[in-house]
């Protein structure tokens, strides 16, 4: 029993370190950058990364609650209720991005705290990100103007990859909504991305390229496989989505095609 309580007193410690740390940031982004996306600490000044919607805010409102910030948490909430404007983002901005960082952290809000403005604004978010999901193939556009509802000004659908973890890294959010809302649209749009990728015929480890939005049939591009940067999320997805709805065995069924095809890529290989 002593033991325990040495390692939870260790635990704890740490904990409390790391609690402080996140208030120093939370405190810097609130002092000289709020309702920016980003707090540039050299300069003290917010950024302008995704539409100045307050990424920020929304990305930490789950760690909020969960630090058991809840005077920093209802400050945010107060911004989601009353200054959150998704009109701001006047350009095309990251459909991935937003769809885990705001989307996400929304939803995620809303799970913990039940606040119904949380969901209220993660459906009008979804709805404008909605036009993103239609297009040929079934692979997200890469960037969307969600003041506006138009894209494809920076980029040709045509012609611009898709990149595995935008096409693999929708489902969790838009498929959780629609459990929320009735509305079944939501997850059929995510549904649509995930159908596009098996149409490859690619199983196991993927290349971090897939064929552009427009384009038909879905299929892999020639490029390097890998599990970092373009392609981690994909496979947490694929996890992720048969422990929410695990009657849906063909995620773990992938899930489990590329951990068997991580094996042959490992170097040294593992030994027993």
């Amino acid at each position: 029993l002593g033991k325990n309580k040495s390692k939870e007193a260790k635990w704890n410690k740490l904990a409390a370190e790391v609690r402080d740390e996140f208030l120093h940031a939370w405190r810097g982004y609130k002092r000289y950058a709020w309702g920016t996306d980003e707090l540039e600490p050299l300069s003290k000044r917010g950024k302008d990364t995704f539409g100045n919607i307050g990424m920020t805010i929304l990305d930490s409102l789950t760690t909020l609650w969960i630090m058991d910030l809840r005077s920093e948490f209802d400050e945010g909430a107060a911004f989601v209720e009353r200054d959150l404007d998704f009109d701001s983002a006047d350009r095309e901005i990251s459909v991935f991005e937003v769809v885990i960082r705001a989307l996400g952290g929304l939803l995620g809000a809303h799970a913990l705290a039940g606040r119904p403005a949380f969901l209220e604004r993660a459906t009008e978010l979804a709805e404008r990100l909605m036009p993103a999901l239609n297009s040929s193939s079934g692979f997200p556009m890469p960037r969307w103007n969600i003041a506006r509802g138009l894209g494809k000004s920076t980029y040709n659908s045509r012609e611009e990859p898709t990149i595995l973890a935008e096409a693999g890294s929708l489902q969790l959010e838009f498929r959780y909504l629609s459990a929320l809302t009735g509305d079944l649209r939501f997850s059929a749009a995510a549904d649509r991305a995930s159908a596009a990728i098996r149409a490859t015929g690619a199983r196991g480890v993927l290349p971090v390229h897939l064929s552009p939005p427009d384009v038909m049939p879905p299929q892999v591009m020639r490029d390097r496989k890998g599990m970092g940067a373009l392609a981690d999320s994909y496979y947490e997805y694929l996890l992720k989505q048969w422990l929410q709805s695990p009657g849906e065995v063909h995620f773990k069924d992938d899930f489990l095609a590329v951990m068997d095809d991580v094996l042959g890529l490992v170097r040294p290989e593992p030994r027993p």
